[in-house]
């Protein structure tokens, strides 16, 4: 790895950290669950990750915030897909009959 990696690796970790509560907040919003907000977080401190090289330093909060939005619309479009496939619309898959029965 580069010796210029360090510094960027180093930003990275602090940014991730700062803003992890917030972005958890986001994604759920988002997903309306606790436990796939958290997969999305993970996902999102990954790709920032993979993409730290393109970072430049500059709007970090808004940088994550772009990657957390596009994690999250990608695991909403995969949640639909999958419900295609299996024959229900996404409002179906997650509709619960009433007490009632009906």
């Amino acid at each position: 790895m580069p010796a210029t990696s360090a510094p960027i690796d180093e930003e990275l970790e602090q940014l991730t950290q700062r803003h992890r509560r917030e972005l958890h907040v986001h994604c759920y919003r988002m997903l309306a669950s606790y436990d796939d907000a958290e997969d999305a977080v993970q996902e999102t401190f990954l790709r920032a990750w993979r993409s730290r090289e393109t970072f430049d330093g500059v709007h970090g909060r808004a940088w994550l915030y772009r990657i957390a939005t596009n994690t999250c619309t990608d695991m909403v479009r995969a949640r639909h897909a999958g419900c295609r496939r299996c024959g229900r619309t996404p409002r179906s898959a997650g509709s619960r009959r009433t007490p009632t029965g009906s």
